[in-house]
């Protein structure tokens, strides 16, 4: 059972850290266009 925790609570970091990506290309590609 605790392992299955584990897992979960891995899965759910990989997921904001990849949101966390995401959102920082998305950012980085608005500035880009706004200083265009």
């Amino acid at each position: 059972m605790w392992h299955q925790n584990m897992e979960r609570k891995e899965k759910a970091i990989a997921e904001w850290g990849l949101n966390l990506e995401m959102g920082f290309h998305v950012v980085k590609r608005m500035l880009e266009m706004g200083s265009l």
